[in-house]
């Protein structure tokens, strides 16, 4: 009979979508200085993680949102092979999240923070705030408006770039 479909089942590969793989973490921080705080750093996003409540307790869904929304992000741009400023985490346990934090006056230590900052040229921008939507199609169009270079940048306060006496030597090839 002419009106069934015809198409064989078989014939259509199926669409496994690879999962994204998680955005890098930096949690020392001298990995932090090196990647984005270094004076000629450009812009990188940072997602600042709350501290835990008690120790190996879960991250807050917010947080997990957050990370799983970027590494998307970042995984779509690289399949496109489109060029993406690097992502990453920032756990609390980096010191350095803490010196962000009020630098920047950000909320507390619970909440979950997103922010891009370019170290060279002295600016920084928040994605975040308490009641943020973390969804992966929120953040892309804040971080679109970035790439784009559109949006209000705040000036990155004074003590959060490294100076280059200080900074972080990457160990040779």
């Amino acid at each position: 009979s002419e009106n069934q479909d015809t198409t064989d089942p078989s014939a259509k590969p199926i669409q496994v979508p690879i999962p994204a793989p998680p955005i890098p973490t930096l949690s020392t921080p001298e990995s932090l200085d090196s990647a984005c705080l270094a004076s000629k750093s450009g812009t990188c996003v940072l997602v600042i993680l709350p501290e835990a409540s008690e120790p190996d307790a879960a991250l807050p869904a917010p947080a997990t949102e957050a990370l799983a929304s970027l590494a998307e992000i970042g995984h779509k741009h690289a399949q496109r092979g489109t060029h993406l400023f690097p992502l990453y985490a920032v756990p609390a346990i980096n010191t350095r999240s803490k010196t962000l934090r009020e630098a920047l006056a950000l909320a507390d230590g619970q909440t979950v923070e997103i922010i891009a900052l370019n170290a060279r040229r002295g600016w920084w921008r928040r994605f975040s705030g308490a009641d943020a939507d973390f969804g992966a199609v929120a953040i892309e169009s804040w971080v679109d408006a970035i790439r784009l270079g559109e949006g209000a940048k705040e000036k990155l306060p004074e003590g959060i770039v490294v100076s280059d006496e200080a900074e972080v030597k990457p160990e040779a090839e």
